[in-house]
């Protein structure tokens, strides 16, 4: 057990920034010098306490004028937002830091919005990924497999690190489902780092830049095209095409029902004034809900089937490649894959990966007319 301590020196200081925000440009080139470049990983935000500490040297300091505040070794110390004023880094040396009970490589910086801690990663791009292949599929898995998934990562960060910009450079991605899962060192394990060292510097790119490459878990049968997932989106390496190879997950066909008090209670909060909700109707393109109709007490609302989806809890509503029965009590659904059915099909890597195919076969199926080629 380690001895918990106090961060005691801050002075007086709060960002002036607005919530990070993303706006993808479209024209940006792909730079090899950015091929070193650190990726910064929000790992947590939040206004309430935290720990962090190593099992060796600790060191905060003050991020702008590199002013140490505090020099430990072996310590867990816990940090209050409220004394957190300046943006601080946090360092160790020969050990993992570690953050609310997980270790992590690299360093972290502290960053308070308006009474809100970002607690933030920067780690090298490629040490990032040996956290990210065994969070997003299991390690057993094929080792083909596991390459495809580390290629489809490290093309996805690299798109973000290069394509996107924000208005403030707090992170570049969070380690959650909202970009891909990230646990740190703690979730390493030796089959899924050796995917991601042996396919080092590979990424996938079309007319010479990098992809936005998503992936999934388990498409159904059949991945989605991009532009009946996301208004405004229509990348021609993210058609739909036909998967038969994920039929061994337990996710390819599934049951579920949502009753009329679970459609109140999870649609009417997000839209003001929206009224009792009376029926609901449903418009498909390629065997997936595009578009919702909802008609209620107070007139007609008509959303995107993917923010429908993103209203229920995960379990409830798998996916939008769904049959469904109006019933005296709501809808009952008879469902395929999960997740936005986009990209790389996960489970159906894996039965590609079993057949023979290589990882580089895996990903051409999934990405149309795509390269696979080396950052430097």
């Amino acid at each position: 057990m380690f001895p918990v301590k106090r961060v005691f020196i801050i002075s007086l200081f709060v960002i002036s920034a607005c919530t990070p925000s993303a706006k993808y440009l479209a024209k940006t080139k792909y730079q090899k010098k950015n091929i070193g470049r650190d990726v910064r990983v929000l790992l947590h935000l939040t206004s309430s306490s935290f720990k962090v500490g190593s099992a060796g040297r600790l060191k905060i300091s003050d991020l702008k004028t590199r002013k140490v505040l505090s020099d430990v070794k072996n310590t867990i110390i816990k940090i209050y937002p409220s004394k957190v004023k300046k943006p601080l880094i946090v360092e160790s040396w020969n050990k993992p830091l570690i953050f609310n009970g997980k270790k992590y490589r690299g360093k972290i910086e502290l960053h308070n919005v308006f009474g809100k801690i970002y607690v933030v990663n920067i780690l090298p791009l490629e040490d990032y990924l040996l956290g990210v292949v065994p969070s997003e599929i299991p390690a057993s898995w094929h080792i083909e497999s596991l390459k495809a998934q580390a290629v489809a990562a490290r093309t996805y960060t690299v798109y973000h690190l290069l394509k996107v910009k924000r208005k403030n450079k707090i992170y570049d991605l969070d380690s959650t489902t909202n970009f891909q899962v990230y646990n740190g060192l703690s979730s390493e394990k030796e089959r899924s780092s050796m995917a991601v060292r042996s396919t080092k510097f590979l990424i996938m790119t079309y007319r010479h830049e990098a992809i936005l490459a998503y992936f999934h878990s388990t498409c159904g049968g059949k991945t989605a095209d991009d532009k009946n997932v996301w208004k405004g989106s229509d990348l021609e390496y993210l058609s739909s095409v036909s998967c038969n190879y994920c039929k061994n997950s337990k996710h390819y066909m599934w049951k579920s029902s949502i009753t009329l008090d679970e459609l109140n209670r999870y649609i009417k909060p997000r839209y003001k004034g929206m009224g009792k909700i009376k029926t609901i109707s449903f418009q498909k393109k390629e065997g997936r809900v595009v578009a919702v109709k909802i008609i209620h007490s107070r007139g007609t609302n008509i959303i995107s089937g993917n923010k429908f989806r993103l209203m229920f809890p995960s379990k409830k509503l798998k996916s939008l490649y769904i049959d469904t029965k109006g019933t005296a009590t709501g809808i009952m659904i008879k469902g395929r894959g999960w997740g936005h059915g986009v990209g790389m099909c996960q489970w159906g890597a894996k039965g590609m990966a079993e057949k023979g195919y290589t990882y580089k076969k895996i990903l051409m199926h999934y990405y149309k007319n795509i390269s696979i080629k080396k950052m430097k």
